[in-house]
């Protein structure tokens, strides 16, 4: 039995573009679950409950107050103490590198429509992966990364609470698609002690793959196991293959092109 979370969700005391962010229900995520203090709490109960698997976010806005600034020696320590005590109640660790909140310093630029956050996101997770190293082998880079997009620039229920900004929506999945792929060879490189390192991203929990495109944008036959993609990894496949995507049409703006069963 696994359990996961995301890191504004449940920590707390967080300073990023979902502080001031009131939800439907009028709350707000000031306080949370209180994890950030109580985490040694939370890791006892996953162990009390017969958890093997733990999907946890770290939240990047603690860790660097600016772009490619150093790592808050404090902030991480309590992350690795955090993944030490997961390691002692033998429940192996996911770490989730972005789950729908930024630092400030990102979003006072644009966040994810401005380029330059590929740049800035790659900085953080070469020196988290260097700074974890031997303690993760399970990684997401990117947590639903359509969802935040389209929750983000066309339905407005996540900061900064935008609609039908068509286009600021296809830079944000273009440049998720780069720094995903970025992200991917650096947590690889760095490898892990206790196995092979899997990275990926995940959507409503099918693992995804990102798959063959063909010249005209439109999936090649792939296999069976990978004849799905939704807009990131088509976005990755296509920069990967070092070319464009196509215009801008509808399909962009789809939550997915084609859909098959998930891996077993």
């Amino acid at each position: 039995m696994g359990h996961g979370h995301l890191a504004h969700a449940v920590e707390g005391h967080i300073t990023n573009e979902w502080t001031n962010h009131v939800a439907r229900d009028g709350r707000t995520c000031h306080p949370a679950c209180d994890s950030y203090h109580r985490y040694p709490e939370d890791v006892d109960w996953l162990s009390r409950l017969g958890v093997k698997a733990y999907r946890m976010g770290i939240e990047w806005s603690r860790l660097q107050a600016g772009p490619f600034a150093p790592l808050n020696q404090a902030e991480l320590d309590r992350y690795l103490d955090q993944l030490e005590r997961l390691k002692v109640a033998g429940i192996e660790p996911m770490v989730v590198l972005h789950h729908f909140s930024n630092p400030m310093w990102i979003i006072e630029k644009g966040g994810w429509t401005n380029h330059t956050t590929v740049d800035a996101f790659v900085d953080y997770v070469t020196k988290l992966a260097a700074a974890l190293h031997g303690r993760v082998r399970l990684w997401n880079t990117f947590n639903e990364p359509d969802t935040y997009a389209s929750c983000s620039y066309l339905i407005g229920e996540f900061p900064p609470e935008q609609k039908w900004r068509l286009f600021a929506y296809r830079r944000v999945i273009l440049n998720m698609a780069q720094a995903h792929l970025k992200a991917c060879q650096i947590v690889r490189q760095g490898g892990a002690k206790t196995g092979s390192v899997e990275v990926d991203f995940p959507k409503t929990g099918l693992r995804l793959r990102p798959t063959t495109i063909g010249h005209r944008g439109i999936a090649a036959s792939p296999p069976p196991a990978t004849r799905f993609s939704t807009t990131l990894s088509c976005a990755a496949s296509w920069v990967a293959a070092g070319g464009k995507p196509p215009p801008f049409s509808a399909s962009i703006i789809m939550a997915g092109f084609a859909t098959s069963t998930p891996d077993p």
